[in-house]
């Protein structure tokens, strides 16, 4: 009798949509949506996202069991709790246990310490606490994931949208401080966050064009001025490269009679040119965004956007500081190279301020401006010192440091980039007309080739020149080396994480809404859907935004060595880790879905990692709950020549996990007669 045989399979964390089947990998996967490829190899479901403002985020919360001394009523429910200063909120009464769930960042507190309960009526109680305990509800890994998701739920609801009744145009992340750019009733507005999830509109800044300037260096900022009996404060100043003419940016508004005095510590300085007005940028625009120091100072860290009709510099204090390019031509593209600010017009020119100095675009002082004879689509700073300018049907390199030294030069003239792909990893990606390419540097410094990626071969024409080609913006998850490119009006997007050796890994995710902006920092990946909400990425987070998350993985059939032998399948055991608890669905197709078998049901098996553990490397700590291995296993039935199998999930609150590979048992029959 023959005897069992098992096959281990080690899964490598992609699609392979163009493999023939007889001849595709078993580690390779048909079906894959909303997992991610990871480091190593293996599969993780697609992290969460959730809605942010400018308090806490709902990820910061936890929950936690506390006690009164005095007797709990339901009336304390979406009542306030506070402790030694810190505040949560009652998101459940237990009356049977005389307990609150409150949810918060984070309570301390000892028997004795003095309770002020804010019911939802505004009346308080005075109490002490008897009993406090972090989470503390729950008889199981489960219920107490359950209870999780129901704080951050719980603090989601309480999120508040930036200004505006229109769609999210643009997110900017300095430090922390959030800024908001939404369409509000025919105007743009700009907003930031509060920490009590407030908004308020960011200061208003007012132009004020002077001439006969005797000494530039005096408007600097934070200089009072003094116009007509009225003293501002400057934010902000640009002049012409004589010096004799220039660009105030203010605080409040002066007159705009030409020819008055404009004074600085009583001394005058200038004089107006007669044109005040309120600094307003365009509705209905998306904006992108570039991060950078220009002024070497430790609070100096700036965004720096454009919406395609202006250019502006945003600063952390909410300012937005308009940049005057002088060209009245729509603004195609923005980046930041060699400590010069670099901007794309319509037309295929592009141009860059003065070194160091991004308010600064006159070209005596050290600006320019370079000519490609086709369409601009994305600017993008690479490793090495150059500058790719990608067009709608060709690609160039700018090389050098400084107007005295640059030197650009075509790349290809048959290949163009599609705007918003053009990507800054160490291997710059991007999608082009004819599928995905990178742009490698060869062994000859300063040349470059454009070559076609890996992650075309495994996906197929099908994904990335007809059905999936609406690419408009990306993002890098850099701690699984992954760019996402994500497409306009539609709800499915593609990863693709690029490895050492050259080679690519590719999944789709999708989620719930179509994309209206996609904004990307050091830190966070910011979008917006059409509720003008600001939502975030965030791996603590297992939902999408408190909706639940569907996945599923289908490896590729597999024959366990001959394809024209008979198996009888006997078991499949997956190798994964889990952090918690975790709910699988398995089913089984034989010979690639064949009528002629009859295909399994799908089966629900709950699988549980975590636990207590002793760190071997520092000797004095526990870990409670760490991430363990966990092997669910599944019986099989059925006879055929190849087997898959499905693996689906759907929660709001199951903690991520990793598929690493799985075991299959097997007895080998007869060789298939055909």
């Amino acid at each position: 009798m023959p005897e069992p045989k098992t096959l281990f399979v080690a899964l490598q964390g992609t699609l392979d949509l163009v493999t023939p089947p007889i001849a595709k990998k078993p580690s390779h996967a048909i079906t894959a949506e909303n997992v991610q490829p990871l480091w190593g190899g293996g599969f993780g479901r697609i992290e969460g996202y959730e809605k942010v403002d400018g308090g806490a985020a709902p990820s910061e919360h936890i929950y936690y069991r506390l006690i009164p001394s005095d007797v709990v009523t339901e009336d304390m429910l979406d009542g306030t709790v506070e402790i030694n200063g810190k505040v949560g909120v009652v998101s459940a009464v237990d009356v049977e246990t005389n307990s609150l769930r409150v949810v918060a960042v984070s309570l301390t507190g000892v028997s004795g310490d003095a309770v002020v309960i804010t019911k939802a009526d505004t009346s308080v109680i005075n109490t002490t606490l008897s009993y406090l305990i972090t989470f503390g509800f729950g008889e199981n890994a489960e219920e107490q994931a359950q209870y999780l998701a129901e704080a951050h739920k719980f603090i989601l609801d309480n999120v508040q949208t930036p200004i505006g009744d229109g769609v999210l145009r643009g997110v900017v992340d300095l430090d922390g401080q959030l800024i908001a750019f939404r369409d509000n009733a025919g105007q743009l507005a700009v907003s930031m966050g509060n920490t009590d999830r407030s908004w308020s509109a960011v200061p208003d800044v007012y132009e004020v064009l002077v001439k006969a300037v005797v000494t530039p260096a005096a408007f600097v900022e934070g200089v009072d001025v003094v116009v007509d009996g009225v003293t501002a404060k400057i934010y902000a100043s640009t002049f012409a490269a004589d010096g004799q003419t220039g660009i105030l940016y203010l605080d409040k508004s002066v007159s705009a009679t030409a020819d008055l005095s404009v004074t600085v510590a009583g001394t005058e300085q200038a004089q107006t040119e007669g044109t005040v007005s309120l600094v307003q940028y365009s509705v209905g625009k998306t904006w992108t965004f570039e991060y950078h120091n220009f002024y070497a100072g430790s609070g100096s860290r700036y965004a720096y956007g454009t919406n395609g009709d202006q250019v502006a510099e945003i600063r952390p204090n909410g300012l937005v500081i308009p940049i005057p390019v002088y060209d009245t031509r729509s603004v195609t593209a923005l980046e930041v190279h060699k400590n010069h600010l670099f901007v794309a017009f319509e037309g295929g020119q592009y141009g860059h301020c003065a070194v160091g100095e991004p308010l600064n675009w006159e070209i005596l002082l050290g600006a320019e401006q370079f000519g490609t004879g086709d369409e601009i689509t994305d600017l993008q700073s690479m490793p090495g010192g150059y500058l790719l300018i990608g067009c709608k049907n060709s690609i160039h390199v700018l090389s050098g440091s400084t107007r005295d030294d640059w030197t650009a030069y075509t790349l290809t003239k048959k290949i163009g980039i599609t705007a918003g792909t053009l990507t800054s990893s160490f291997v710059p990606i991007a999608h082009t007309n004819n599928g995905f390419i990178d742009v490698t540097q060869t062994e000859a410094v300063g040349n470059f080739i454009a070559a076609e990626i890996e992650a075309n071969s495994l996906l197929g024409d099908d994904a990335f020149t007809k059905k999936y080609t609406n690419f408009f913006a990306h993002s890098q998850k850099k701690a699984h080396n992954q760019i996402r490119f994500y497409q306009r009006g539609l709800t499915r997007h593609l990863i693709i994480q690029l490895l050492s050796d050259g080679k690519n890994r590719a999944t789709f995710f999708t989620y719930p809404k179509a994309l209206e902006g996609v904004w990307d920092t050091n830190d966070n990946t910011y979008f917006a859907f059409d509720d003008g909400f600001i939502y975030r990425q965030n791996n603590d987070i297992c939902s999408f935004a408190g909706e639940d998350i569907y996945w599923v993985l289908r490896p590729a059939y597999t024959h366990t060595g001959s394809p024209m032998d008979v198996k009888s399948w006997q078991s499949f055991e997956l190798q994964m880790s889990s952090e918690g608890s975790l709910n699988l669905s398995f089913t089984h197709s034989l010979d690639y879905g064949s009528m002629e078998h009859a295909q399994s049901r799908s089966e629900i098996q709950g699988v549980f990692g975590g636990g207590g553990r002793w760190d071997e490397a520092q000797w004095d700590n526990f870990f409670w709950s760490s991430p363990d291995y966990v092997t669910p296993n599944v019986y099989l039935n059925g006879h055929s020549k190849n087997i898959s199998i499905l693996l689906s999930g759907r929660s709001n609150y199951e903690k991520n996990f990793r598929l690493e590979g799985y075991t299959l048992s097997y007895i080998p029959r007869r060789r298939y007669r055909a």
